[in-house]
């Protein structure tokens, strides 16, 4: 393949407190690989037709104009249009245009804090929507690959950072995204992200610093799907996850160094189906995973250290699409009897270091 990059930008200052700037981006890949017929095999008793593997090719234009406006002392004023264009070849579209518009602000007049919110909106608007006739593959000619079909977006965010005292900084960050795509009969209808996120840093001495940190994501989406060309299902998912994260660390004399670290994380999945057999909700899919390092380290002289860490990991999880299966659960099929993954294991390392 051959890429070719090229950028650039210009700025003026059209007053004392009126900044405007301009980016400018082409992105050229010219994928080269031969083409050759492969045969799918999906099990034993299905195999398709050869199929080519098919080299994607891609130019991309960007374009970005932006006003920066200071209005006042501590006051941030930030607008501005993007514009991409995608041209590609092999592929269900021709051309992609996106259009996102954005604004930001910013005030920081208190001594010890800061606030910004941010807007963006953005629309994609693509070409006609045709299927590549390859042989073999069959697909629903009403369905549409979201990465491939026109969306309408909207974000909003907002942070605020805080230092209360002078050793302790924190920082709240949250945002919501909202995408449609109201053009696809079949495929991803919405989808919607809700992050919130708590960030503490402390310094508890010069020698000394702690950290701390939380965070809440859910996801959710709606899908519409067909198991032939007239009859649909609709599917509407809701993932949850929890993070939670802790440390310290410390720089003593003589070169010697600890550190404790901890990570939590919780998610959860569930997807609804909604079919004209009316079966009930899939079991929620869970996952867990606690990890603890523990690590002392040390430099000898210039060029000689050493190092001993200590982890434990423990991680245990739920999924329906294989638990309870075995070898021989699946007509037809013969499987190596995945499971999900349980486990917990722990590893000591000692480590030594030379700087050449």
């Amino acid at each position: 393949a051959r890429t070719v990059d090229l950028m650039g930008t210009a700025s003026l200052r059209v007053t004392r407190r009126l900044d405007l700037s301009l980016r400018y981006q082409a992105l050229d890949r010219d994928n080269r690989t031969p083409v050759a017929l492969w045969t799918p095999v999906v099990t034993d008793l299905v195999v398709r037709p050869p199929t080519p593997n098919r080299p994607y090719s891609f130019e991309r234009r960007d374009l970005r104009l932006e006003a920066r406006y200071r209005p006042g002392s501590g006051n941030r004023l930030r607008a501005g249009v993007e514009w991409q264009s995608v041209d590609r070849t092999l592929q269900a579209i021709g051309t992609s245009d996106e259009t996102t518009l954005y604004a930001e602000y910013g005030f920081q007049r208190w001594e010890a804090a800061s606030l910004r919110l941010r807007f963006e909106a953005a629309s994609r608007d693509v070409s006609t929507y045709q299927w590549p006739q390859d042989p073999g593959l069959v697909e629903n000619p009403l369905m549409r690959k979201f990465n491939l079909a026109d969306r309408e977006r909207q974000r909003v965010s907002v942070e605020f950072d805080w230092s209360p005292v002078e050793r302790l900084d924190a920082t709240v960050a949250w945002y919501r995204s909202d995408d449609d795509y109201e053009s696809s009969p079949i495929g991803l209808q919405s989808s919607g992200q809700d992050s919130l996120n708590l960030d503490l840093a402390y310094t508890v001495s010069a020698a000394v610093q702690a950290h701390a940190w939380i965070s809440r994501d859910r996801i959710d989406a709606s899908i519409m799907g067909a198991t032939d060309y007239v009859t649909p299902w609709r599917a509407d998912t809701l993932d949850d996850f929890l993070t939670f994260g802790m440390g310290v660390s410390a720089r003593l004399e003589h070169g010697l160094e600890f550190g404790l670290d901890y990570l939590a994380a919780e998610a959860d999945g569930d997807v609804r189906t909604q079919t004209s057999a009316g079966e009930p909700s899939f079991p929620t899919l869970v996952t867990r995973l606690y990890y603890l390092r523990a690590y002392v380290q040390r430099q000898v002289g210039p060029r000689w250290g050493w190092r001993l860490l200590a982890e434990h990991e423990h991680y245990t999880s739920r999924d329906w699409q294989i638990d309870g299966l075995g070898v021989d659960g699946i007509a037809a099929i013969l499987t190596m009897g995945e499971v999900s993954p349980d486990y917990s294991v722990t590893a000591v390392r000692v480590l030594a270091t030379y700087r050449f």
